[in-house]
């Protein structure tokens, strides 16, 4: 179940300029995936979720009001952190040197990272967070949900603030 919207700084620095009522609505939205998850938010009739056609098939829209749409695309199944960590990188046009050094490692160690080959510790994840301005629970979640996986357990990790 996909449950969580990762926005790129692009999508940040427009939803500034937007009218307070849209900002809202798609906030309404990003909580709902988050607590209902996308299957089940896609059934609410209010956000008239759609598959696009033409120039951006491969995204859906939701209406967030009278003459406002959003449009997203789901990349590649679960989040991984290494899937997180390649998204933002995109999102923000870094290279992979250039996120390295943010990040203190080697650009061959980011490689393995984005592409799954590479645990992350949990300390490290939030080194991580803590270097993009991301939420440090959140990439500590997906550390600890990798290592979960590895072992070979079928559960999902949650991290909530102490």
């Amino acid at each position: 179940m996909i449950n969580s919207v990762e926005l790129s700084s692009l999508v940040k620095k427009q939803l500034k300029k937007l009218l307070i009522h849209i900002v809202v609505s798609f906030q309404n939205w990003v909580e709902d995936i988050e607590t209902r998850g996308l299957e089940e938010v896609r059934k609410i009739p209010g956000y008239h979720d759609e598959p696009l056609k033409g120039e951006l098939k491969g995204f859906r829209s939701i209406r967030l009001g009278r003459g406002y749409r959003a449009y997203y695309q789901v990349i590649g199944g679960p989040v991984t952190l290494g899937k997180l960590i390649e998204s933002i990188r995109l999102g923000e046009n870094l290279s992979q040197t250039n996120l390295a050094k943010k990040l203190k490692i080697s650009r061959s160690h980011l490689n393995d990272i984005e592409k799954g080959n590479k645990a992350v510790s949990p300390e490290r994840a939030a080194r991580f967070a803590k270097a993009l301005g991301h939420s440090k629970e959140r990439f500590v979640e997906l550390s600890l949900q990798s290592l979960v996986g590895e072992a070979g357990l079928k559960l999902k990790v949650a991290v909530y603030v102490a």
